[in-house]
C-alpha cells in the first residue's frame, strides 16, 4: 500500500514539524557533562590519596551547573558536594601540632590539612569542563577541602 503524500493536509505537516522541533530542543538541553565524568575527574585528581586508602570518597553529587561561553569556547561549571572519609587519617602525626618535624612543616607550608584517623569531611567545589570536537573535557577542579 502506497501513501499519497499529496493528500495529507498541510496542518498535519505543521504538527509533525512542530513536534520534531520541540523534541530536538528538549534533547539539546542534555548536552552537558555527566556527574559520573565529574566524579571520575575528582578521583583522578586525588589518586595519590585514594589509591593507598588514605582518602575514601563516600559520595559525590552534582548540586548545580552553569553553561557559558568564554573566549569563544563553551564552558560548563559543574558544582558538586562530596562526602569524604580518612580511614587511617592523613598525616595524623601532624594533627595535634605537638609533632614538629620537617615532614609536617613542609606539608603545612604546601597547604595540607592533616586529618585524624576515621575523620569525615564535606567538600564543595566545581569541576570545569570545556567543549571539544569530541565532547566535553574536564580541565580544572576547584576543591575546598584541601
Amino acid at each position: 500500500m502506497r501513501i499519497n503524500f499529496k493528500k495529507i493536509p498541510t496542518m498535519l505537516y505543521v504538527f509533525i514539524f512542530s513536534f520534531l522541533t520541540l523534541a530536538g530542543c528538549s534533547l539539546g538541553s542534555g548536552d552537558v557533562p555527566t556527574e559520573s565524568a565529574a566524579r571520575q575527574f575528582y578521583e583522578t585528581n586525588f589518586k595519590e590519596l585514594v589509591t593507598p586508602g588514605i582518602l575514601k570518597i563516600e559520595s559525590f553529587k552534582k548540586t548545580n551547573g552553569i553553561k557559558r561561553e568564554e573566549l569563544g569556547s563553551q564552558i560548563y561549571e559543574l558544582e558538586y558536594q562530596a562526602e569524604l572519609s580518612f580511614p587511617n587519617g592523613w598525616l595524623p602525626q601532624c594533627v595535634d601540632n605537638t609533632h614538629y618535624d620537617a615532614g609536617c612543616y613542609m606539608a603545612r607550608l604546601q597547604g595540607a590539612k592533616p586529618k585524624k584517623a576515621s575523620s569525615k569531611e564535606s567538600d564543595t567545589g566545581k569541576v570545569i569542563f570545556e567543549k571539544t570536537e569530541n565532547g566535553w573535557r574536564a580541565k580544572a577542579l576547584q576543591a575546598k577541602w584541601i
